[in-house]
């Protein structure tokens, strides 16, 4: 199922949050298309969210075949050419201007298909901004 929604610009700052990972495209109207869609076969999409300004999450991701990685990213991350099997996802604490951010369900695990992605959503919680 792919879902889209339509946001109208009223300022220079748009914050779009979006269910699922996301394609944006502009019109000359100045209105922003959202169109959500699943992740591919073989992918991990890792978003991370809550922090403020160019705060970053750390989020350690392992899987199958001694796989190691590091996402450090506030926003969308997509891992490709992942191998079909279980990836455990633990975001780190990290510190930001208002204090640490911690995210409540800090570990999971998800599974990659040969023909179907996973999707993980980091929401971090940041004192003093809620």
């Amino acid at each position: 199922m792919i879902r889209t929604a339509s946001i109208l610009a009223t300022s220079a700052t748009i914050l779009c949050l979006a269910s699922a990972p996301a394609t944006a495209t502009q019109a000359p109207n100045a209105v922003l298309s959202v169109t959500a869609s699943k992740p591919a076969a073989r992918s991990l999409v890792v978003i991370v969210r809550g922090l403020p300004g160019t705060a970053l999450g750390r989020v350690k991701i392992s899987g199958p075949g001694s796989y190691r990685t590091t996402v450090t990213a506030n926003g969308k991350r997509t891992l490709t050419g992942l191998k079909p099997g279980t990836y455990r996802v633990t975001a780190k604490a990290v510190r930001t201007s208002f204090g640490e951010a911690t995210v409540k369900k800090s570990k999971r695990s998800v599974k990659v298909k040969a023909n179907k992605g996973a999707k993980v959503v980091i929401a971090y919680d940041v004192p003093g901004t809620s």
